[in-house]
C-alpha cells in the first residue's frame, strides 16, 4: 500500500490510507474468511482503494457504544475518507474508498 501510493506521487494522509485499507480488510475477513482481492490506484490528486470478497449484502456503518468492542470498521472508513461506497461484484461484493491528496489528516472520532 504505502509503496503504491509512494510510486504514484499521492501526497495525502497515508496513516489514515492505511488505517481505513486495514479495516476494509478485516472486515472481509470477519465475515467472509477471505479477502479475494485489494486493489490500490493512485495518482498526484486521488487515492482509490478497493477491497473485494465473497460476501453477500451492504455492509453499513455501525453506531456502537462507547464500551463496544468491535464495529467501528465502516465509521472509521467514513470518517477518514472523502467517499466510500458498496457495489455487487460476479464474486460477492467490493467496497471501496477514496482520498484527494492535500486534505488535511481528519479530526474527527476516529482520526488516525
Amino acid at each position: 500500500m504505502r509503496r503504491a501510493v509512494s510510486d504514484a506521487h499521492w501526497c495525502g494522509d497515508l496513516d489514515g490510507a492505511v488505517l481505513s485499507v486495514s479495516e476494509l480488510v478485516t472486515n472481509a475477513i470477519c465475515h467472509t474468511g477471505a479477502v479475494r482481492r485489494v486493489e490500490v490506484t493512485a495518482d498526484e490528486r486521488l487515492l482509490h482503494v478497493e477491497t473485494a470478497d465473497e460476501g453477500a449484502g451492504r455492509p453499513e456503518p455501525l453506531d456502537v457504544g462507547p464500551d463496544a468492542t468491535s464495529g467501528r470498521g465502516l465509521s472509521i472508513v467514513a470518517e477518514i475518507s472523502d467517499a466510500w461506497g458498496v457495489r455487487a461484484s460476479s464474486h460477492g461484493k467490493v467496497v471501496w474508498f477514496e482520498m484527494a491528496a492535500g486534505r488535511p489528516r481528519a479530526r474527527g472520532r476516529f482520526a488516525s
